[in-house]
């Protein structure tokens, strides 16, 4: 109790404080001498129960701080719970008497993860009749003082405690299951004779392993509890008496001071106690804990459930008998027995009857023998899965850690904390060799951030300065004639709109025309400049955490004409908010100021094309007349930009060798038949957790749909099927196939592919419509839910998933998509969409109709430029394929995607030069040159429009169709077709008219 005070009244931070000066802390290794060759301390890892001081201490020196919380998840979860239990009155209790009333039956009924648990099972620091207790206030201050630390590491694993774990995660993110410990110091920490044991090792009497040896598998019993346990004299013959009455052979580890008041040896009892067990009991007052589990003749464990002493018998596949004295022990005790099936309860009362009975039970029946050794070898093969794999779950949170101490950014986390990998910056930049991209990265401090602090930074403008910086220099450079700087000078910017807080008033100053780039839908760019309203409404924030669940956000917000219909769950999740500073509410204050300024700038580009959101784009124009639609931006990139002038920056660049990369699966889509497999992938940052990853897995493997699954390995953890992973595979077998990585665009353009199972983050719904791919859509975060109503809804090429995900259901949707009517008019209407996109970013306003000189002569001159082929020798479907690359589109691209028309540009000789000519495209009436015009986005349309299908135009002008101009717009307003606005079109016929290219209208 005396170091418990000393923790409380912050006595020991000075010293700590003055031990790192000594040591040469991060912040002060630079004042030391430069002979001086001692490491700095680069992270501490503190004991919880130290946390009170050791973490103020860290931060002060400015030094990353992780807290080791050595107790169970359950633990934790039960000293987290002492605060409530105050606050309603459950304890302190009354008196005494309460403590063998009854009263400590009684179920708390609030924590879903440790349903069923009683007072009596949760830590016995409640136990008390004193509200000012220092073990229970010191145990509310040190959980609590944890959970604002940086990381917390917990010796478990995911699968062990999973629910608890989930729960856990919720109250604070930065907790990481490493465990078992022992396992991972076995895989991890090379054998070397200088790493020793830090705690008590006497001197190792090694005859009890060859007492063991000499032992049948699964015979001897083995009781230990642990170095704090003290047992009264009483309770030390009735354990002895109940261990020699059960008839089976045991090994006991008794302590010299684990009778109370004196010395174990000076008991009356023993010399009868030694006679009557003889060469089948054996006791020693130390051994090597972890070598006498891992021996195969133990059969099982009499524990006071520390919890060390748990996860190593779970490590080893050893069965218990539960015998908790204080602290957690209790509640790890009833995890065991009531959760992990492996364990067997003793009364508190300890009596030698009660003794054999469990014995018997444990080593005898067929409950105890066989059912729970085979269910504590199944947690046994997990743990080492846990720890031992690359994958597993505890081996990739120890590397999460270790990714935020090297990077000092918080990891992006999934709902169980599965950490998103980063990439090393180095190795992805040495693969940007193209001659005119280079690789630049803002100077970063040296403390460490998380991500909200490098939102932060955002806010307060942080980043502007270094930004500036990089800029200024580089234009210095460029127009610096003594310079050998071969680079181009910063000629235009393209932000990225979540960083225009500080890109745009860096371009402003500097000169730069700059331009944002919204990589979300427009209907979710719309969404966010609306959440205003919702909060000056006051719909949101939420009242409480009920209202999620209530039906509350099934109601519609109906003023937003475009998005008629639309409803609160469908809106961008980040308007769940409940308190006014919650990390939902930062998130929605950031986006709302985001959209807001992107509506204001001189130009906002976006990936998605009129067609596809029309009302929305509409409504949009309203607040903001500078919004260019130009996606699909894949599409774009295929049909109108060379390969050899392109460079991959994404998660191919990071590959060494091309042929690292295994395209196994596309062979394996190749012997699929057409539209009959599923592609199913949630994207780069979506975590899944176990739960819902195994009735996901279920799903469709019950569906009996073919699938190709996208499981990244930071996604799940290892031990994801849990006990069912071989069931699983065997049931799949050769219609599911499971992988890390794909190229996406490859696997939704291959014809087998007949449906999406997607999160329907923006890139992914576009990527699909462009394809032609129909969509099982299942969003989970930011504003997928909104593209998500927009696909189903609006779009109908889309099937909604419920947000709670059970195997029936994913059963049902998939076969509905895959089998159904419905399924296939999804897939005709996704068709109809994907030769929109296709027209939208191939098609130019000109007649596709080739002046038949000029084309041949064209043809003629790229045959022969073609070396080792003569002209006569070209057969005539080879003349044919370098015709179709007239222009400058790979037409062949475009046959992929199903297009099946002709050439859309026209090359014809350049009209005379007229000065006097006024060459204007207008709705119908002459404009001077310097009159001013400003165009409506419906005048825009209109003349879109026209443009757009500039091939039946210039058909109807051949023929001398006599209709009149505004006839001729009606009709293509009737059939919905859209074009591109006057300054556009004016622009881009200059361009073209500069390269030898005209528009069918210049002639």
């Amino acid at each position: 109790m005396s170091v418990i005070y000393s923790i409380l009244n912050n006595h020991l931070g000075p010293p700590l404080k003055k031990i790192l000066l000594k040591l040469g802390s991060k912040d002060y290794y630079q004042c030391l001498p430069k002979d001086d060759l001692r490491p700095p301390v680069t992270c501490m890892v503190s004991d919880i129960g130290m946390s009170k001081f050791t973490l103020d201490v860290a931060e002060e020196m400015g030094i990353p701080a992780v807290a080791l919380q050595t107790c169970s998840g359950c633990g934790m979860m039960g000293y987290l719970q002492h605060r409530q239990l105050l606050d309603k009155g459950i304890i302190p209790l009354k008196d005494s008497s309460y403590l063998t009333n009854g009263y400590l039956d009684k179920t708390i009924d609030w924590i879903p993860s440790l349903k069923g648990i009683r007072l009596k099972d949760m830590p016995s620091s409640i136990r008390t009749t004193d509200p000012n207790d220092k073990m229970m206030n010191y145990m509310i201050s040190s959980e609590h003082r944890a959970l604002k630390s940086q990381a917390i590491i917990i010796n478990t694993f995911d699968a062990l405690e999973q629910d608890v774990l989930k729960e856990l995660s919720s109250i604070s993110p930065n907790i990481y299951p490493i465990g078992p410990l022992n396992l991972l110091v076995d895989h991890l920490v090379p054998v070397d004779e200088n790493i020793r044991p830090i705690g008590p090792s006497p001197k190792e009497d090694v005859n009890y392993i060859q007492w063991l040896d000499s032992k049948e598998p699964n015979s001897v019993l083995y009781v230990n509890f642990g170095t704090l346990v003290v047992l009264t004299q009483e309770k030390l013959v009735e354990f002895a008496w109940g261990l020699a009455n059960s008839h089976h052979n045991f090994f006991w580890v008794v302590k010299p001071d684990l009778v109370s008041g004196g010395s174990n040896n000076n008991n009356h009892f023993l010399i009868e106690f030694e006679e009557e067990i003889k060469e089948r009991g054996l006791l020693t007052s130390w051994c090597d804990q972890e070598k006498v589990l891992g021996h195969p003749s133990i059969g099982g464990f009499v524990t006071h459930c520390g919890w060390n002493s748990m996860i190593e018998s779970i490590s080893n596949g050893v069965p218990m008998i539960c015998c908790p004295f204080f602290a957690e022990q209790g509640t790890n005790s009833w995890y065991c027995c009531n959760h992990l099936g492996i364990g067997v309860g003793m009364s508190e009362a300890v009596e030698r009857v009660e003794v054999e009975r469990v014995v018997k039970e444990l080593m005898e029946d067929k409950n105890g023998k066989e059912m729970m050794k085979k269910k504590a070898m199944e947690w046994r093969q997990l743990a080492k899965e846990a720890t031992l794999s690359p994958h597993g779950s505890s081996y990739v949170n120890l590397e999460n850690v270790r990714m935020r101490k090297k990077y000092g950014v918080e990891d992006l986390v999934g709902p169980k904390g599965d950490f998103i990998a980063r990439v090393e910056i180095d190795q992805l930049t040495e693969q940007l060799t193209h001659p005119f991209f280079r690789f630049e990265s803002l100077p970063e401090d040296d403390d460490p951030k998380d991500i909200l602090s490098v939102v932060n930074s955002i806010i307060a403008n942080n980043l502007e300065l270094p930004l500036k910086e990089l800029l200024a220099t580089q234009l210095h450079s460029s127009n610096n004639s003594n310079s050998n700087c071969s680079q181009p000078r910063v000629s235009c910017m393209i932000s990225d709109v979540a960083m225009s807080s500080f890109t745009l008033r860096v371009a402003e100053e500097l000169g730069i025309p700059a331009v944002l780039l919204e990589t979300a839908s427009a209907c979710s760019l719309l969404a966010y400049s609306h959440c205003r309203q919702l909060l000056d409404k006051g719909i949101i924030p939420l009242q409480d955490n009920s209202w999620l669940t209530n039906g509350y956000l099934e109601k519609t917000v109906d003023w937003i004409p475009s998005l008629k219909g639309i409803s609160l769950k469908d809106m961008p999740t980040f308007i769940r908010t409940i308190e006014p500073n919650d990390i939902n509410q930062m998130m929605l204050d950031i986006l709302m100021s985001n959209a807001h300024r992107a509506l204001k700038s001189q130009a906002i580009l976006i990936n998605t094309f009129d067609a596809l959101e029309q009302d929305v784009l509409e409504d949009l124009s309203t607040i903001s007349p500078n919004i260019y639609p130009i996606g699909p931006l894949n599409l774009m990139v295929d049909y109108h930009i060379s390969k050899k002038d392109t460079i991959n920056i994404g998660a191919t660049a990071i590959c060494n060798e091309e042929n690292s990369i295994d395209y196994e699966h596309i062979k394996w889509l190749d012997t699929q038949e057409p539209k009959s497999v599923l592609y199913v992938s949630f994207g780069s940052l979506v975590g899944v957790d176990q739960e819902t990853f195994i009735e996901l897995a279920w799903g469709l493997a019950n569906s009996l749909a073919r699938f190709l699954w996208i499981v990244r390995s930071d996604q799940v953890v290892e031990e994801r099927f849990t006990l069912e992973f071989n069931r699983f595979r065997e049931e799949i077998k050769a219609r599911g196939v499971l992988i890390d990585w794909c190229d996406q665009e490859q696997v939704l353009a291959h014809p087998s592919i007949g449906g999406f199972f997607t999160h329907c983050g923006w890139n992914s719904t576009i990527e699909s419509i462009s394809y032609g791919v129909p969509m099982i859509c299942w969003p989970l975060v930011a504003d997928q839910s909104t593209n998500s109503w927009h696909c189903c809804n609006r779009l109908g090429i889309g099937m909604k998933m419920s947000e709670e995900v059970k195997r029936d259901y994913v059963q049902r949707v998939v076969k509905e998509l895959m089998e159904t009517e419905n399924g296939k008019e999804m897939g005709t209407k996704v068709a109809k969409w994907r030769n929109i996109a296709i027209e939208k970013t191939m098609k130019r306003p000109w007649s596709d109709k080739e002046d038949e000189s000029s084309s041949s002569s064209d043809t003629e001159s790229e045959a022969e430029d073609e070396p080792g082929k003569p002209k006569s020798s070209r057969k005539p479907s080879e003349v044919k394929s370098v015709k179709r690359k007239s222009g400058g589109i790979d037409f062949e691209a475009l046959s992929r995607h199903g297009y099946k028309g002709g050439l859309s540009v026209l090359k014809v000789p350049p009209p005379k030069e007229d000065p006097n000519r006024d060459w204007t495209w207008s709705t119908g009436k002459d404009r001077k040159k310097d009159e001013e015009s400003e165009e409506s986005y419906k005048e825009r349309q209109k003349t879109r429009a026209a443009l757009a299908d500039g091939e039946e135009l210039a058909t109807a002008i051949t023929q001398k169709e006599k209709k009149t101009f505004a006839q001729k717009e009606k009709r293509k307003r009737d059939l919905g077709q859209t074009s591109r606005g006057k300054n556009y079109v004016e622009e881009e016929k200059r361009m073209l008219r500069d390269s030898g290219v005209y528009s069918g209208f210049d002639c």
